[in-house]
């Protein structure tokens, strides 16, 4: 199975769902699952926000090594499941990629608040709704 986590700059919450993802997977034992993350709007390549980084840092999981990725068509082809953080998002992609429709959807009933630019609470208070996310995604796996 292969799941990918989209959000606009691939620099905050589609990384943040990608490893916090990874490790619910390690901690129930589950294998065979890929899990990645890319961007909608990503126009050149970066790293994670530091406060994305110091946000999984908290949780033990580091996400230093990430680099943002915009979203392909390759990507969704070899997905089995696409999560958005928003509801404009999964619209976005379900025009752009009409063929990959039945893939997309959003992570959460509620738009995943978006944290760039804000404080570290912002940030934790974001993972916090990802993590709910990611615990709904994962009973169903």
């Amino acid at each position: 199975m292969n799941i990918l986590f989209v959000c606009t700059g691939n620099t905050c919450r589609s990384p943040m769902a990608e490893v916090m993802m990874i490790e619910l997977l390690k901690e129930k034992g589950i294998k065979g699952v890929e899990v990645s993350s890319a961007g909608t709007a990503v126009s050149f390549q970066s790293g994670a926000s530091y406060n994305s980084i110091m946000t999984m840092a908290k949780r033990n999981i580091d996400l230093s090594s990430h680099t943002s990725r915009m979203i392909t068509d390759g990507m969704l082809a070899s997905a089995d499941a696409v999560y958005t953080m928003t509801r404009s998002q999964s619209e976005f992609l379900k025009r752009m990629f009409p063929e990959y429709s039945n893939k997309v959807r959003p992570l959460a009933p509620r738009d995943i608040s978006d944290p760039f630019g804000g404080d570290l609470d912002e940030y934790q208070a974001c993972a916090d709704e990802i993590y709910a996310g990611l615990l709904n995604v994962l009973g169903g796996i």
